[in-house]
């Protein structure tokens, strides 16, 4: 028997991301009827208005994608406009900041190992 986890986010764009945890999943846009991309653990897909993208994540990255099961949200060397659009549809107020506190990287950026 082989188990399969994956975790799916729409993201700040209105795209959405697949990323696999155990397993293996196949994911296709949904314009243009290419054939399904097999992805396997660790591999993560972002599917938007551009196409697909695929990369493959480090452990860490991973881990960052599913803080949310205990209530965490991380965040990597991001905009702060990009972190405060994931905590948008957890709140009825509206927080807005200036474009240059906007573009501010926030979370720490990965050692390379």
């Amino acid at each position: 028997m082989t188990g399969t986890q994956f975790n799916v986010r729409e993201n700040s764009s209105g795209g959405v991301e697949v990323t696999v945890l155990e397993g293996t999943v196949q994911v296709r846009p949904a314009a243009g009827g290419a054939a399904p991309t097999p992805l396997t653990i660790g591999e993560q897909a972002a599917l938007g208005a551009e196409g697909m993208r695929n990369r493959m994540l480090s452990p860490d990255e991973t881990q960052n994608v599913i803080a949310w099961r205990v209530g965490q949200a991380a965040f990597q060397d991001a905009p702060l406009a990009e972190a405060l659009a994931r905590f948008a549809p957890y709140h009825a107020g509206t927080i807005t900041v200036s474009p240059e506190a906007a573009a501010i990287n926030v979370g720490r950026a990965l050692q390379s190992r």
